[in-house]
C-alpha cells in the first residue's frame, strides 16, 4: 500500500467463479472448476453420494459480473471518486443458493436430458445419498466400497490377475471420489457469508451518475434467477463449451 503512490488499488475478491450469465454470451466458461467437477462426474454416473448439509450455502458469483465489478472500479478511478480496498463478490450475503437447491437443480437438469455413455445409452442419474460430516462418509466408504475391494483385489491375485483390469477400474474410481472430496471438503461445510456492501455501493453510485446501464454493466448478484441460471445457462454452457 505504501508503494502506491497516487495510482488507485482495490482489492477484488471473488467467490466461486461460474459461467457467464449474458457476456460475450450465456453459459460460457474454460475448463471444470469449482462446482463443475460435482456437476460433471454426477452426470456420467460417477457421483452417487455428496457431503452436505441442505442449509449450508453456495456462495458463487458468474464471470461477467466479475469482469462488470472491475470495469466499475475503473470508471469510479476515471471518475476521481473515492473507492473502497476490499470488494467482495459473491451472492452468499444478497442472493443465496443453498446446497439443497443446487443438487435438486442437477438432479432435475440430467433426469430430463440424460448424459449418454461412449455406447449412445443414457445414464440415469439417482437422487444422492448424503453425509452430514467426512467422518461418516469415510465410514460409509470404507464399508460400502474399500473393504470390498481388497476382497476382490485378494482373490485377483490368488487366480493370477483374472481380474487385474476390473481392479485397476474400480481402485481408479474410489479415488477419484477420495480426491473430489479432499478437493471439496474446505467448501462443502463452509458457513462463511461474505458481505458485498462496497460492491452494491459501486453499482448504485454508476447507475445513479450514469456511468454505465445497469443491465449492460450487471454486478448485481441478486438479480439472479439461480433455478433459471442453473438449468438454463450454466450446466448448458458446460455441456457444449465442457463436457463435449
Amino acid at each position: 500500500m505504501s508503494l502506491k503512490d497516487d495510482l488507485p488499488l482495490v482489492i477484488i475478491r471473488p467467490t466461486a467463479v461460474t459461467s457467464t450469465i449474458k457476456d460475450p454470451f450465456q453459459g460460457w466458461l474454460e475448463g471444470v472448476r469449482t462446482l463443475d467437477g460435482f456437476i460433471v462426474n454426477y452426470a456420467k454416473g460417477r457421483l452417487k453420494c455428496l457431503i452436505e448439509r441442505p442449509e449450508i450455502i453456495y456462495d458463487l458469483i458468474p464471470a461477467d459480473m466479475v469482469v462488470n465489478a472491475i470495469v466499475g472500479c475503473i470508471c469510479s478511478a476515471f471518475q476521481n471518486q473515492p473507492l473502497d480496498l476490499i470488494y467482495h463478490l459473491g451472492s452468499s450475503g444478497r442472493n443465496p443458493i443453498t446446497s439443497s437447491d443446487l443438487r435438486h437443480l442437477t438432479f432435475t437438469f440430467f433426469s430430463q436430458n440424460p448424459w449418454r455413455d461412449r455406447h449412445g445409452r443414457p445414464i440415469k442419474v439417482a437422487n444422492f445419498k448424503t453425509f452430514s460430516s467426512i467422518k461418516t462418509f469415510q465410514i460409509y466408504m470404507t464399508f460400502r466400497f474399500l473393504l470390498p475391494l481388497k476382497v476382490l483385489c485378494l482373490v485377483n491375485a490368488v487366480l493370477c490377475n483374472r481380474f487385474q483390469a476390473l481392479c485397476v477400474e474400480l481402485d481408479r474410481k474410489f479415488e477419484v471420489v477420495m480426491r473430489l472430496v479432499k478437493l471439496y471438503e474446505p467448501y462443502m461445510l463452509f458457513e462463511g457469508i461474505f458481505e458485498d456492501t462496497n460492491l452494491e455501493k459501486l453499482r448504485a453510485r454508476g447507475s445513479e451518475n450514469g456511468w454505465w446501464d445497469d443491465e449492460e454493466m450487471n454486478m448485481n448478484t441478486g438479480s439472479i434467477d439461480w433455478s433459471d441460471y442453473i438449468m438454463n445457462v450454466h450446466i448448458p454452457g458446460l455441456i457444449r463449451f465442457v463436457m463435449f
